[in-house]
């Protein structure tokens, strides 16, 4: 038997031994011994194998052993005579087999690995292995063997795929990848070396990593790898590590052990870098920022606190614990209430952002002004807030002076107007009076003079009153009003002789016109606002009157935060050109309109400051050059009603009384003397009191007389009120006549009975006979 390039060798199952042969020869004995031998060796082999006939067309299969039949599922029976490509060929895969039929068609012998089918149409891998065997010089069979590495395929492109995608991701991720030993030696360096470092990888691999490391950052590395051949897994530690040019490059190194399986023991630090020089200059730059916002925090002047959402402080600065003579470090944990107000603590919360005021207690209990602002944040999840609070003493001291100079400046205008007018007054009276002197004997001139000296005094008083008004010393008659029936009734009266190039809108929206109000002074408001618009639009123009509901938010004395209230709103609205700033900040300054316009006479915008004031409202302007004017007055519909209309009269049908004496309690000598004058000649006897102490001497002495008291309020040591109630209590059903330049609101309400009456200087005589005549039966 001969192995090479072929091999000689007869088979039982194909050329048996001849019967001739000398079984008692031993060479023949020996020949029949190998023979049955190898004979069993291709039966019991355990790989699959097949002998093909080469002398045959087609090479058909002669013999397979069991181990085929397992592998193929082609039996004994059914596999001879067939051709292996037949047997063994997967669909498309004609190609590969005929190359096996070539194979057989020399005498070389072959091996590949080729796709095979079994019998059931199961594909596999198969490592075939094709050997000739000859007999003398022929090539009698083929003789094949077949093994199933399908799963070490499988796992050797599994090893091909994971290497591959190893080496793919080693080569293009950015961080550097290393592998060390416990001498600190690189064993391995990715690519991505050369673009983080400059280093091409085998510059690194076999040199001390720790080479490159920063030397103030070696001790940390050495540390590192120690514990990573000891007992530590994971490490992470930044480091700065040095370029190929010489720079150092702040990084990020992420370590991890490789251990043996079976001893556990570390074999290498597996090693991500990762550049982080942008993130550490951002960090830097934020490092930088906080010790800068630190610094400012600290040095303001101004105190900040935080609080979280339950209230309590969380920290502050040094100057707001300085606001309560404590320091910074004793604020944290208290309650926010236990410094600050919760009535004024709950007004900034609601207002967000804007400054309220508050009363903060200093270190000995006294109470020192603040502004307190809330600002909202929100830190991981939290409703934190800020507090900025603000000692504005000082300020406070600056804005009274302040104040006070623009008072004076403002009482000096006052005073001006006021002198202006009252000269203008005062020369009509001396002029006329001394023109009354000299036409004695010309009834006409003397009426018409009187009567020029009589309209000077009613222009005097109504100055006087508007003063009142301005100042809000003038008692209102609050009564229920219709506030569309008045706004109907003014616009028809003021506006009857207006231009026709001025249009006139009236937009009355709101659901509820009425509203407790002096009707007359609120007439008087809107009559000086139609003019003033009026005065606005030269050229004409459109003007627009509104009336609206609104709620507004309100925070009552005393609460824990704002509540809704029902307004009413009356806007004014020209197309004028409108007002700047600084006119707008001075538009309801005494007489301002007289600066702009001479022919205007009185207080101007200044009575309906006042009057709003009086009536508990707010009024608003918005205004700019080119944009009109829009005045807004603001009217709260809780305004208690309060009657003021005096109490019902004795009835004249009753009684009369032969009581013909009134006491007049007047300090102002030529007032008394001019009711000297009057009364008399009405029919009543005067008795004169100076003061309240001689009108109560008077009144005891002739109190059966006395039919009628009339009483100035403004006396020396004790006045009017006073000589009113001291009289009432000895003579409870006494007639009384108040009289008072300036009738303060409340001053009816003082709880004189029936009858009374009061009267408002300056009054006509007329008008005083009058009243009399109605408190004293006839």
């Amino acid at each position: 038997m001969t192995f090479g390039k072929s091999i000689r060798f007869q088979l039982p199952a194909i050329s048996p031994v001849p019967a001739s042969a000398n079984p008692l020869d031993p060479a023949a004995r020996g020949e029949a011994h190998l023979h049955a031998l190898l004979a069993r060796v291709v039966t019991e082999s355990t790989q699959a194998l097949l002998i093909c006939d080469a002398r045959q067309p087609g090479r058909p299969v002669a013999h397979v052993n069991r181990e085929f039949e397992q592998l193929t599922g082609w039996g004994a029976q059914a596999a001879l005579g067939k051709s292996l490509s037949k047997l063994l060929r997967p669909p498309g895969g004609q190609f590969e087999w005929e190359r096996v039929e070539s194979v057989m068609s020399g005498s070389q012998p072959w091996r590949k690995t080729l796709p095979a089918a079994r019998r059931d149409g199961t594909v596999f891998w198969a490592d075939v292995h094709l050997y000739p065997l000859t007999e003398g010089d022929v090539i009698s069979h083929w003789v094949g063997t077949l093994s199933d590495v399908t799963e070490n395929l499988e796992l050797h492109d599994a090893l091909h795929q994971s290497e591959a995608q190893h080496r793919l991701l080693a080569e293009n991720i950015r961080d550097l990848i290393t592998v060390c030993h416990d001498d600190g030696r690189c064993a391995f360096a990715s690519s991505s070396c050369q673009a983080m470092l400059g280093y091409r990888p085998e510059e690194i691999v076999g040199a001390q990593f720790r080479d490159f490391v920063h030397p103030d950052d070696r001790a940390a590395f050495d540390r590192l790898i120690e514990a990573h051949f000891q007992d530590r897994n994971e490490g992470v530690i930044v480091q700065r590590l040095r370029r190929k040019d010489g720079s150092w490059l702040w990084t990020e190194m992420t370590s991890k052990t490789r251990r043996d399986p079976a001893s556990q023991r570390a074999q290498e630090m597996i090693s991500t870098t990762r550049d982080i020089s942008r993130r550490h200059a951002a960090e830097e730059k934020l490092r930088s920022t906080h010790a800068l916002l630190d610094a400012v925090y600290e040095a303001v002047p101004i105190g900040l606190a935080l609080i979280d959402n339950h209230g309590a402080f969380v920290q502050c600065n040094r100057a707001f614990a300085a606001l309560f003579g404590l320091r910074a470090v004793e604020i944290p944990g208290r309650a926010a209430s236990t410094l600050i107000p919760a009535g004024p603590l709950a007004r900034a919360t609601a207002a967000q952002g804007t400054p309220c005021d508050a009363e903060c207690a200093a270190p000995g209990g006294k109470l020192f002004p603040t502004e307190l602002t809330v600002l909202p944040l929100s830190t991981a999840g939290d409703n934190a807030r800020l507090l900025v609070l603000s000692d504005v003493r000082e300020r406070r001291k600056i804005e009274s002076r302040l104040r006070e100079a623009g008072q004076l400046e403002s009482l000096g205008t006052l005073a001006g107007g006021i002198a202006h007018d009252f000269n203008n007054m005062l020369a009509i009276v001396l002029g006329y009076a001394s023109l009354l002197r000299d036409a004695a004997g010309e009834p006409a001139r003397i009426i018409h003079y009187a009567d020029t000296i009589i309209d000077a005094g009613r222009r005097g008083a109504d100055v006087v009153r508007q003063l009142q008004l301005f100042a809000n010393t003038q008692d209102a008659d609050l009564a229920p009003a219709n506030v569309h029936a008045l706004l109907d009734e003014c616009i028809a009266r003021v506006c009857a002789g207006w231009p026709a190039n001025v249009e006139i809108v009236r937009h009355f929206n709101a659901l509820d016109p009425v509203l407790t109000v002096d009707a007359h002074q609120l007439t008087q408001a809107i009559q000086k606002l139609l003019e003033n618009a009026r005065d606005a639009m030269p050229r004409g123009g459109r003007l627009v009157v509104r009336t609206a509901d609104v709620r507004q938010a309100h925070f009552a004395p005393g609460s824990g935060g704002p509540e809704q209230k029902q307004f009413l709103r009356i806007s004014i609205e020209d197309s004028g050109g409108g007002m700047d700033a600084e006119t707008r900040a001075r538009m309801f300054e005494p007489f301002f309109a007289r600066n702009k316009n001479p022919e205007t006479r009185g207080l101007g915008l200044a009575v309906v400051y006042g009057i709003i004031r009086a009536h508990h409202g707010t009024i608003e302007v918005d205004s700019a050059p080119g944009e009109g004017t829009r005045v807004y007055l603001v009217f709260p519909r809780a305004v208690s009603k309060t009657e003021f209309t005096s109490p019902p009269f004795p009835d004249t049908s009753a009684a009369a009384t032969d009581r013909r004496t009134i006491l007049l309690v007047e300090d102002e000598q030529d007032i008394g003397s001019l009711w000297l004058e009057v009364l008399p000649a009405a029919g009543w006897r005067v008795l004169w009191a100076r003061d309240g102490a001689e009108a109560l001497r008077l009144f005891r002495a002739h109190r059966e007389e006395i039919a009628l008291v009339f009483t100035d309020i403004g006396l020396p040591v004790m006045d009017g009120w006073q000589v009113a109630e001291a009289i009432r209590r000895e003579v409870p059903g006494m007639p009384l006549l108040v009289a008072s330049g300036a009738f303060r609101p409340g001053d009816r309400q003082r709880g004189l009975a029936d009858p009374v009456a009061y009267l408002s200087k300056p009054y006509v005589p007329t008008k005083v006979i009058n009243q009399i005549r109605a408190l004293i039966p006839a």
